[in-house]
This record gives structure tokens, C-alpha cells and sequence, in this order.
């Protein structure tokens, strides 16, 4: 099967958040894996979420920002974005074709070596590539078969193990105090999903005051602390209206929220449907909803 035939049908995940999970904890799972064309990107989009994206560019060269630091991706390379980080796209071939695979581990620490770094990929790595592919899209067409998903895994542990043995050229870097602060706060917000958060907390937690808090994310990300744990909660709850059956009044407990009633509410005001007809309409995830972070010139809004 020819590349073109294989990439070309992957579409777009039904839920950016629920991927294949096999049960093995020694391996990447809740994989994702998708395809962006030139027309896909923007430069004014700042991505920052907490899962593991591994970018291969299948044709074409780009420009990346991560963490603010300008890393290019050329053809037949990899970039493995850590949890955590801002990356945006900055200039771009027309023509690109980049892969996506997106993962959560439980051992994130294993992968450390390879933050900032542009991994070059030979002939047998991309044949892993179509493999991965082939048994992801084959996993999809059957959800109950177990063996495929741990294949996949196992292809895509397989692959990241490979990666460094190419790699002869290592950056060193070490994170601004601000965005190493915004970093902690939030994985920290991910982490307590179930607790009721406030920014004096947050700001306790990284030893600095709520009105220095404040300052610094939001002259880095352009948007109130406040409005990211907001937006954070509330794409959680959307994942877990998406896939379980928990009443609406476990969701809000496990988002932190004192209420249901401040739950409802809050998500109302920003996906403008109650829980309730988001989890019966079967809503795609909303950008309403996502803790987005945009760009403009030298500040992020």
C-alpha cells in the first residue's frame, strides 16, 4: 500500500480527547493520530494542552516556536512537543503534509531527552510510521480488538525508543522563570481536576503572591489565570459528558466545582447549551471551551 493511499485515510479524530488505550502501563496509550495540511495552520494559534505530540513532516519544511524557542521541522524529521508547552506555527511550505501522533504515558520522564530536539527520521523509522498508521486505522474500524491496540503502542514505543539513536545534535535550554511558573500552575490544574482551585492557592503553590500570579500569565498568555482554570474545568467536563455515563452531578465534583448548580451555570455561559444537551446532542468538543491561548505580534491574547 502506497503512502499517499495509507495517510490519506486518516481523518480527523471524532473526539480530540479519547484515543486508543491499551491496558499495559509500560507504554504510550490514548494515541490519536491525525494529518494537517498548510491550510490547517495559523500563526496567530498558540497550542498548549498536556498530552505528547509527536510532529513528522511527511512533505515540507516548517518553522516552530516552542516555549519560544524557533525549532525547524524539515522533511522526513520529527519534534516531540512535550505536555506543557506553547508551540506555534510560524512559517510553513504551502504544500506540507505533517503527521500527528498524540499520547499520554505515565512515565513522561523517559522521553526528557528529546524536548527541543528535531529528530531526523531514515527509511526503516518511516516504515514503522505506516505500520503505526495501518493498524490505528485498522484499530478504529474495530474498537474491541485489543490486540491492535497494544500494537500500536508497542510500534509507537518501539519507534521513540529508535528516534535517539539518530540524533547527534542535542539543545540545551532552560525555561524562563515565568513560563516555567505558568508551566507548573498548569500541571497542577490538571493534575486536581477534582478540587476546588482558587488562584490564592495556585499562587501558593508556585511561592509567589495572587496579584504576581496574575501579572505574569497573564502578560505571557494574554488571558486572566482565572479564565484558564475556568476553560480547563470545563473541557474536562465536556470530555466526561463525551465518554461516560456519570450523572451531571458526579461530573461537577470531579471538575472541582462546590455545586451543581455553579457547574450548569458556568458551562452554559461559555458552550451556550446546559450538560445535559451537550452530552444528548453528542456535541463535537467545542472551541468555546478549549483554554486557548492566541498570538498577535509580541503578545499572546
Amino acid at each position: 500500500m502506497s503512502k499517499k493511499l495509507i495517510y490519506s485515510k486518516l481523518s480527523p479524530p471524532k473526539n480530540w480527547f479519547r484515543g486508543i488505550i491499551p491496558n499495559e502501563p509500560y507504554i504510550p496509550y490514548n494515541i490519536l493520530i491525525f494529518t494537517r495540511t498548510g491550510t490547517d495552520l495559523s500563526t496567530s494559534h498558540v497550542d498548549f494542552h498536556h498530552r505528547f505530540v509527536l510532529i513528522t513532516s511527511l512533505h515540507g519544511n516548517g518553522l516552530i516556536s516552542i516555549d519560544q524557542k524557533r525549532i525547524k521541522i524539515r522533511e522526513g524529521a520529527s519534534l516531540l512537543v512535550f505536555p506543557f508547552q506553547y508551540h506555534r506555527y510560524l512559517r510553513w511550505d504551502r504544500n506540507i503534509l505533517w503527521l500527528y501522533i498524540t499520547f499520554d504515558i505515565k512515565d513522561p520522564g523517559r522521553y526528557e531527552s528529546l524536548r527541543f530536539i528535531t529528530l531526523h527520521i531514515y527509511q526503516q523509522s518511516f516504515a514503522l510510521l505506516d505500520e503505526i498508521t495501518k493498524t490505528y486505522i485498522s484499530s478504529l474500524a474495530d474498537e474491541n480488538k485489543p490486540a491492535c491496540s497494544f500494537l500500536l503502542g508497542a510500534y509507537l514505543e518501539k519507534m521513540l525508543e529508535q528516534i535517539p539513536k539518530t540524533t547527534k545534535k542535542r539543545l540545551k535550554y532552560t525555561l524562563p522563570a515565568s513560563q516555567e511558573i505558568i508551566q507548573k500552575i498548569c500541571r497542577y490544574i490538571y493534575e486536581n481536576m477534582d478540587k476546588h482551585i482558587t488562584i490564592k492557592h495556585l499562587a501558593k503553590f508556585v511561592n509567589i503572591s495572587p496579584s504576581t500570579l496574575r501579572l505574569i500569565f497573564k502578560k505571557n498568555c494574554g488571558i486572566s489565570v482565572g479564565s484558564y482554570l475556568s476553560r480547563a474545568k470545563l473541557c474536562h467536563a465536556s470530555v466526561l459528558l463525551h465518554n461516560t455515563n456519570l450523572p451531571i452531578k458526579r461530573i461537577a465534583a470531579e471538575c472541582g466545582y462546590l455545586s451543581v448548580s455553579s457547574f450548569i451555570r458556568s458551562f452554559k455561559e461559555t458552550a451556550q447549551v446546559t450538560p445535559a444537551k451537550y452530552r444528548k446532542k453528542k456535541y463535537l468538543f467545542s472551541n468555546n471551551l478549549q483554554p486557548e491561548i492566541r498570538y498577535t505580534g509580541n503578545k499572546y491574547k
